[in-house]
């Protein structure tokens, strides 16, 4: 019995070291398992397999391109086709004299650089121009011509009549009744032509105006000129645009007020100078005030309003004999119209107005 219970506990002792030896193989061949696992955890995808999917993705079939900051697209301008005026004078001409006969002397040209940063050549005829053509941009990456007014979209609608037939050059004789009459001879070729133009049509009105106070320069937008009021002249009579055949438009509100008063023949330039203003106030108040006199008044122009603004001179109030008082402020439109502008010469104005007897 005893031997049975030593074999018994032998026989335990050793099941019990061999299941402790089968545990740990167990156990070994797990840890490796995680070892393995955890030496192949997924990190951050590779520059080499994000260039191969990139490729997939886009259809190449060479090698994988390494991805680099390089790689991303970036947008470019388009290269530059017109490089300066003389060739975007050369694509309207090109266009042009698919219908009629001139040279690239007969177009000007101009440009200014856009918004885009980009240049923009505005075309339009040249001052020994036979022809109206209006006015065209072309932008110098593009170099495609528009046409800007209504002469050059009627030009660019019969030119494009005959390039139907680049042999014959047949453009539409329909169509060519709608072009401006060729300009034979221009009436207008320099700045001074215009301001004569211009001045000669106000002299109408405004007798005392002086042809050296007008200015004028190219008009780039409409063609022919344009003309304003010089820095010293005190009237400003509007702006106004002068085309090579010698007619005159009114470009603003003073120049259209300058152009109706003039064509309806009821000038209102009664009153040209100071002297004239003073001499209209003088005349209204003297008959109440028989010691004034006429060099005790002094005027201004107002160029704000249009007028003259008269007053008592500060020597005339100031003069140790017989002092003149004041008379107050007055103001006399070019039409003569004489306005208290004050209560002193309202005053004054009253008394006038009353006759001598009651002055």
């Amino acid at each position: 019995m005893k031997i049975m219970n030593q074999f018994t506990g032998l026989y335990k002792g050793r099941f019990s070291l061999l299941f402790f030896l089968l545990s740990l193989v167990f156990v070994l061949a797990c840890g490796g398992d995680d070892e393995e696992s955890t030496d192949e955890t997924v990190g951050e995808p590779s520059a080499e397999y994000l260039a191969a999917l990139a490729s997939m993705e886009s259809g190449n079939k060479g090698e994988p391109l390494a991805v680099t900051e390089s790689a991303v697209p970036v947008a470019t301008k388009q290269p530059i086709i017109i490089s300066g005026d003389p060739e975007a004078k050369l694509v309207l001409w090109d266009h042009l004299v698919t219908c009629r006969n001139m040279t690239t002397d007969s177009i000007s040209s101009h440009n200014v650089i856009n918004d885009a940063g980009d240049k923009e050549f505005s075309l339009y005829p040249s001052l020994s121009s036979t022809n109206e053509f209006g006015v065209w941009k072309i932008n110098e990456r593009d170099g495609i011509l528009v046409p800007q007014n209504s002469v050059a979209k009627l030009w660019d609608e019969w030119v494009k009549s005959g390039l139907e037939d680049t042999v014959d050059k047949q453009c539409d004789s329909i169509l060519e009744k709608n072009i401006p009459t060729e300009i034979k001879d221009p009436v207008v070729k320099i700045e001074s032509d215009a301001r004569v133009v211009v001045w000669t049509f106000l002299s109408k009105c405004y007798p005392e105006l002086q042809l050296n106070l007008l200015t004028a320069y190219a008009n780039a937008s409409e063609g022919g000129f344009v003309v304003k009021s010089g820095a010293s002249l005190k009237t400003d009579h509007g702006l106004w645009n002068v085309k090579t055949d010698g007619t005159i438009k009114s470009m603003n509100a003073k120049a259209l007020e300058r152009d109706s008063e003039i064509t309806s023949g009821q000038c209102k330039n009664l009153i040209t100078s100071e002297t004239e203003a003073i001499s209209a106030v003088w005349a209204y108040i003297v008959k109440c005030n028989p010691l004034l006199s006429i060099n005790d008044l002094g005027a201004n122009w107002d160029p704000k309003e249009e007028d003259y603004v008269v007053i008592t001179t500060k020597v005339a109030q100031t003069r140790a004999s017989n002092p003149e008082p004041d008379h107050g402020i007055w103001r006399v439109t070019r039409d003569a119209q004489i306005t208290a502008d004050n209560v002193t010469a309202q005053t004054e104005k009253i008394r006038a107005d009353q006759g001598t007897e009651k002055c």
